[in-house]
């Protein structure tokens, strides 16, 4: 809502409603570990009142972890990719180490590789999938630096040749996939409804000259204005021809 006064009110309505039925059920709400996350990108954001839960005010953040995600109010995944990079390097130098240690072979440092770094490289990538080209360098870096020990490949070694006699594609094209077997989900009805509502009906294009194309329906991407929604993941669906 435009109005901050009027979203505090409803807002603040459902948190009393929140109380009572905490005092009906016998429940008691921690409000000290709630937050407060106001997202926009305006410059100059609204300034919204005070709430409260259990007669506490809720602090305001402007960063928030849910489900393994860090939240940013801008939606800037900054401190996301930064968190992700060390936890992922953390795993990585412990590899390189069981390396030397232990003389692993090739099959075994690519199964340790995939269980322990990737999946943290890529643990909810649809999501973050719009981030600045800079973040996905990072995320690439990773990958980069795991191929150079599995491989035993010289440092100079151009990336995607590296790539290529591993049998991996980079990081940037796994996402693409990932985004890409999600949406063909949510167009078939086979993702949860609140996914799959957010395809766009189908709509003819015309075409200039009569030709088999004008009569199939093809998807419209969302409307997108900035950078950051343009790289969302429903935009690969009909840009891709999933269909």
């Amino acid at each position: 809502m435009s109005n901050p006064d009027l979203s505090s009110t409803n807002i603040q309505r459902d948190l009393v409603r929140i109380e009572q039925w905490a005092a009906k059920w016998k429940v008691s709400f921690n409000a000290t570990k709630t937050k407060l996350l106001i997202i926009s990108r305006k410059k100059n954001p609204f300034i919204y009142p005070a709430l409260f839960l259990n007669d506490t005010a809720i602090q305001k953040v402007t960063e928030h972890t849910h489900l393994g995600l860090i939240l940013h109010c801008q939606m800037n995944w900054q401190s996301h990719i930064t968190a992700v990079c060390t936890k992922a390097n953390k795993r990585l130098s412990l590899l390189k180490r069981a390396s030397i240690l232990f003389n692993l072979s090739r099959k075994d440092l690519e199964v340790l590789y995939f269980s322990m770094v990737r999946s943290v490289l890529e643990y909810g990538d649809i999501v973050f999938m719009n981030c600045t080209e800079g973040q996905k360098d990072e995320l690439e870096q990773i990958q980069h630096e795991a191929a150079i020990l599995i491989s035993r490949a010289y440092r100079r070694t151009h990336y995607d040749d590296i790539l290529e006699e591993l049998g991996w594609i980079r990081l940037k094209r796994r996402r693409q996939i990932h985004a890409l077997l999600l949406f063909h989900k949510m167009f078939y009805n086979i993702a949860p409804s609140y996914l799959s509502d957010l395809i766009l009906p189908l709509k003819n294009r015309p075409c200039r000259y009569p030709r088999r194309e004008q009569y199939m329906n093809h998807l419209l991407p969302p409307l997108a204005r900035g950078e950051a929604a343009k790289n969302f993941f429903c935009q690969w669906g009909p840009e891709c021809g999933i269909i």
